[in-house]
């Protein structure tokens, strides 16, 4: 960095027109990002391995992911929009400024066979984890079957513990995801009902920290125009980028196109027609179930803004 002597500062005046300047080379720090291990996750990962100004923070769940966002060390998190209100809710000051997909068929609700129906899903026994996400995707299914909503029969039982349960005879019916439904079709659960048939609102969004969309807003931008650079690599050229893709993944190349075929990824057209509406109908469902859910909340639901201010122009082709 450019110096100026203290004593050289005091006898020459002219020198206080450097003070800016000294600022501004001030290197921005790296934006800090932090998510665990999800396709879409991942493929915005893969496209800003290179940038320096990017940062990536790998965690092992949404557990820690909201640890770091919540204490300040990290920026911006890839989560879904549930998890985002629930941190909201704690006070974390949160923006949503970008969109990455939407579930349609990714979630899903197995039964046993003999529990196909609506009125014999009432009566199973159900293992829903005790996430947001869990309690979002089997009360929206409840809704779809024509059936009221209730927690009677469930279970509380994370995702990876279901193939355990299910084997020892514990539960009828399953709320869950891949790669654990697969699990738990080879073991002889049928799909009763998947999120191509219920309402978007099972979203994975980019959150950042409010305080930080200014003083970051050039690093943020960056964020964004790589996810539609992204994407545009997937749709366009689909081979190169699974190939690419497969070490994040930790799966063969063949194998990555199937790891997205349960979700529809959004671009930029989508991004700015949804954030543009504030997420607010989405919002407000989402917190009416997690209330009925029991979860810890606070009486009013919190504020949880959304923002195009750094999203590029959709005209503009990615790069």
């Amino acid at each position: 960095m450019f110096r100026v002597s203290r004593r050289a500062f005091l006898r020459h005046s002219a020198a206080l027109a450097l003070v800016p300047l000294i600022t501004s080379c001030a290197p921005t720090p790296p934006l800090k990002v932090a998510t665990w291990s999800f396709p879409a996750y991942d493929l915005l990962r893969w496209r800003v391995a290179d940038n320096a100004a990017i940062r990536w923070i790998p965690t092992a769940g949404d557990a820690e992911t909201t640890f770091l966002l919540r204490f300040h060390r990290a920026d911006v998190a890839l989560l879904t929009l549930d998890l985002a209100l629930r941190e909201a809710a704690l006070g974390t000051p949160l923006t949503v400024i970008g969109l990455l997909d939407v579930s349609h068929g990714a979630d899903m609700v197995l039964v046993r066979e003999g529990f196909t129906t609506p009125e014999r899903f009432a009566s199973a026994r159900i293992a829903v984890a005790h996430t947001g996400l869990g309690a979002v995707t089997y009360a929206l299914a409840r809704q779809a079957l024509g059936l009221p909503l209730s927690w009677e029969n469930t279970v509380a039982i994370p995702v990876a513990e279901q193939i355990a349960a299910w084997q020892a005879g514990q539960i009828d019916a399953a709320v869950t995801f891949e790669p654990f439904a697969s699990q738990l079709r080879a073991l002889g659960a049928v799909p009763l009902i998947d999120s191509s048939q219920l309402p978007p609102l099972i979203l994975d969004v980019i959150v950042a920290r409010s305080d930080v969309l200014d003083a970051l807003a050039s690093s943020l931008s960056a964020l964004t125009r790589a996810w539609f650079s992204a994407l545009d690599a997937w749709r366009h050229h689909p081979d190169e980028t699974a190939h690419a893709l497969a070490p994040y993944l930790g799966v063969e190349p063949g194998a990555v196109p199937a790891l997205f075929s349960g979700v529809h990824l959004l671009d930029c057209a989508a991004n700015q027609e949804k954030l543009r509406t504030g997420l607010h109908a989405e919002q407000t469902a989402i917190w009416s179930i997690l209330t009925a859910a029991g979860f810890p909340l606070p009486p009013e639901q919190p504020p949880l803004p959304t923002s195009v201010a750094v999203l590029p122009p959709c005209s503009e082709s990615p790069r």
